[in-house]
């Protein structure tokens, strides 16, 4: 799989499905899709409804289903990513139906609950030039100012020099290459 809605490297709950479903079956799965769907909608679950599920299984579909919904994979994507990790035919499409079905539910609980990090929402800068100070008569240093507003309601601000800015542009490119690589 070129670039499974899951991200570069498949979480082990997702990598150990294909020998799970095969050994659980269709019905066992399929409870596993419900409980999954429920528990990520915000629904109260009864360790009961989990009865005769392989807590493996249980654990791997929920991290998919949750994947699924936080990539907006649509019906093809999980398909194609399904049969890519070796699970295909009727079990894939199971997963597929459940997540667009139970997806509106899911979206709205992950939003409610405010899980995971907040996004960012909008940047300000500027460039401040340091002309003279009370030690130096000419300084001439430039410095960015950075205002960020996250999705959370707060507001940070940075400051760094020239020459700080330069490093950090640096390793989020190196970063941004080491990942790309590793595809």
């Amino acid at each position: 799989v070129v670039d499974p809605f899951w991200g570069a490297s498949t979480p082990a709950g997702i990598a150990a499905l294909p020998k799970l479903v095969e050994k659980a079956g269709q019905d066992e799965l399929r409870k596993a899709l419900v409980f999954a769907v429920e528990h990520l909608g915000g629904a109260e679950v009864s360790p009961e409804e989990l009865e005769g599920v392989d807590h493996a299984l249980a654990v791997g579909v929920v991290e998919l289903v949750a994947a699924a919904v936080k990539a907006r994979a649509d019906e093809e994507t999980i398909l194609a990513d399904m049969a890519g990790l070796g699970i295909a035919g009727g079990a894939a499409k199971d997963v597929a139906m459940a997540v667009s079905r139970g997806r509106g539910r899911m979206m709205d609980h992950g939003d409610e609950a405010g899980r995971g990090f907040p996004r960012l929402e909008e940047t300000r800068w500027r460039v401040d030039v340091t002309i003279s100070n009370t030690a130096l008569s000419r300084v001439l240093k430039p410095t960015v100012l950075m205002q960020l507003t996250l999705s959370d309601g707060s507001v940070r601000r940075v400051e760094v020099d020239a020459e700080k800015l330069q490093q950090l542009r640096f390793h989020a490119a190196s970063a941004l290459s080491s990942m790309q690589a590793m595809r």
